[in-house]
Formats: structure tokens, C-alpha cells, sequence
């Protein structure tokens, strides 16, 4: 900007210059015609005064040189200068950071002895609960263990009753089964005169059945001639009366299997009760089975779980029969 104000100040010297010299030269042609003298003077002076304005535009050159070098001089004073302070900021910053990385290690250390410390005392408890957890397992374990043995003691006395009425029933029914097919109780330990004595209340089909046992066990001659003279008469009755032997036979037959088939269905049904406790199991749904659970007893209940495990699986239901065994064993337990 200084460079540009001292051009444009040179230039207007050199216009005054211009003027002054075009000034001069009409000067001198009034003064040539009226006195050369004069104008060899005033030439002179003229030539005087260009040499003057001259020496004062090399003056002015010279001065904004040294302007020029002053203006670069302050600019790289001024430049230098921000260079030292941005170096002590800089210095400064660095400085400030070190004692931040200082402040930061110095916590990082605290932090790390208060994580061991804490990490210590979460070991210990974890420890600590670890053991108590293995504690608290094992006495569940007992508790199971017990639960369990008492549950199966009260499934087998309970299987053992079934058993025992099971037994008793299909005992009972083959004694009459017996004492249908085979009329002379104790057949096998009685005497040649008790068994004769007995025969006169048997009818045909009851006094064949008692020739073939004895036909296959002892063989008395004198049992088989009595009970060969008892059919001749009965022969001879059902002659009269219009019924064959083979008639005779057939109902004989009829009246055995049908006692057999009732003992059959009987004991097919107590078999059915204690291994399907529940009717219609797998046509009920889930809630209608929980619903049934407290009318069985302990071994109804395994004998419903494992059938469910083995078909369906169904959980809801698994959990009910579960809940229904444990309060079963606690109720034992109490």
C-alpha cells in the first residue's frame, strides 16, 4: 500500500516536471524573442530546477526503498514474534498434557488397586456363595433323595395292595371257576368213599369233568366203575326226557366259558384301572387331566407320568403330576 501512495506521488512529480518543463520552453520562446539573455537565465534556472526535481525523485526512490526494507523488517519482526509466542504456547500445551498423562497414570493406578481390592472381595463372595449354593444343594439333594424314597415306598405299598386285591380277586375267581368245573372240593386229598359218596348230587357234565381228572391223576377203578354207573343212570334219564348228551354238553360248555369270560372281564378291568388310571387319557386335554390328578393315588400318578413322557410329553401336565407328587411326599413327610 505505502509502495503504491509513493508511485503515485512520483508520478505527479513528474507531471508538475512535464508542466514545468512546457512552462519553460513557452518561457523561454517569449523571452528568446524579447531578450535571449533572459532566456539563457532563465533556461538556467530551468535546467536548474529539472536537476532539482530529479535529485528529488531519486530522493524519494531512496526513500521508499528504505520503506520498503522497514515495512519487511517490522513484518518479519512481527512474524518471528508469533513464532515465539506459538512455540511457548505450544511448549506450554505439551507441558500441560504431560501433567495430564501424569494425573491420568496416577488414577489408572488408584483404579487398578481399588479393582484388585474390589475383585478380592467379589471372589470372596462369590466364593462364599458358591459354597452356600453347594450347601443349599445338597440338602435339596436330601430333601429330593427323601422325597423321592418315601414316594417310591408309598408307590410299592400302594402297588402292593393293588397286587394283593388283584391277586385275591382273580384267587377268588378261579376257586368258583374251579368249583364250577371241578363240583368236589378238595377233590385230590379226599377217599375213594368220600369222593362216591358226593356223587349223587353232580349232574352228567360235572361227573365227565371229575372221570378225566381222575383218568389222568390216579386211575382208581373204583371211583371210574361209580361215576360210569351215575352217567348210565343220567344217560338214561335225559334219554327220557328228550335231551341228547351232545345237548347236555353244549350247555355244560356255554355255562363254563361264560363264567371264564366274566372272570376275564374282570380282572381285564382291574388290570385297565391300575395301568390307565384315568379314562379316555389321550382324548382329554390338559386341564381336564390336572383336574383328575388328586383322585389317584401315588402310584396312579407314576403309572400317568410315565405314560405321558412316553407319548405326548406335554409339559403343563408334567409340572401338575410333579406338584401333586410333592405335596403327596411333604403331606408323608409332615
Amino acid at each position: 500500500m505505502a509502495t503504491k501512495i509513493e508511485n503515485a506521488e512520483m508520478n505527479d512529480v513528474k507531471e508538475q516536471l512535464e508542466i514545468a518543463q512546457e512552462n519553460a520552453v513557452e518561457a523561454g520562446k517569449t523571452i528568446n524573442r524579447a531578450n535571449r539573455s533572459m532566456v539563457r537565465n532563465y533556461l538556467r534556472a530551468a535546467f536548474s530546477l529539472q536537476r532539482a526535481g530529479l535529485e528529488a525523485l531519486d530522493a524519494l526512490q531512496k526513500g521508499t526503498e528504505n520503506l520498503t526494507y522497514s515495512l519487511l523488517d517490522r513484518a518479519e519482526n512481527a512474524q518471528d514474534k508469533a513464532l515465539e509466542e506459538a512455540g511457548d504456547r505450544l511448549d506450554t500445551n505439551v507441558a500441560r498434557l504431560k501433567e495430564a498423562r501424569v494425573r491420568i497414570q496416577d488414577r489408572l493406578q488408584e483404579e487398578r488397586g481399588d479393582l484388585n481390592e474390589s475383585g478380592e472381595r467379589t471372589e470372596n463372595v462369590i466364593r462364599e456363595g458358591v459354597e452356600i449354593g453347594s450347601k443349599v444343594l445338597k440338602v435339596l439333594e436330601l430333601r429330593i433323595e427323601t422325597m423321592l424314597t418315601e414316594l417310591m415306598d408309598m408307590g410299592r405299598r400302594e402297588m402292593g395292595e393293588v397286587e394283593e386285591r388283584i391277586n385275591s380277586l382273580v384267587s377268588r375267581l378261579d376257586r368258583e371257576l374251579e368249583d364250577e368245573i371241578r363240583p368236589i372240593a378238595n377233590y385230590d386229598e379226599k377217599t375213594v368213599d368220600e369222593i362216591t359218596g358226593e356223587l349223587d348230587d353232580l349232574d352228567g357234565m360235572q361227573l365227565r369233568t371229575i372221570r378225566a381228572h381222575e383218568v389222568n391223576n390216579k386211575n382208581r377203578v373204583t371211583i371210574l366203575r361209580a361215576i360210569d354207573e351215575q352217567l348210565a343212570q343220567r344217560d338214561e334219564l335225559n334219554i327220557a326226557g328228550g335231551k341228547s348228551f351232545v345237548d347236555r354238553v353244549e350247555a355244560g360248555v356255554e355255562r363254563v366259558t361264560k363264567r371264564a369270560e366274566k372272570v376275564e372281564a374282570t380282572v381285564e378291568k382291574k388290570v385297565d384301572e391300575l395301568v390307565n388310571p384315568i379314562d379316555n387319557y389321550d382324548e382329554l386335554n390338559v386341564e381336564q387331566v390336572s383336574a383328575k390328578l388328586s383322585t389317584l393315588n401315588v402310584a396312579q400318578l407314576g403309572t400317568v407320568r410315565a405314560y405321558e413322557v412316553a407319548n405326548k410329553n406335554r409339559v403343563t401336565v408334567l409340572r401338575a403330576l410333579d406338584d401333586e407328587l410333592e405335596a403327596r411326599a411333604e403331606k408323608a413327610l409332615a
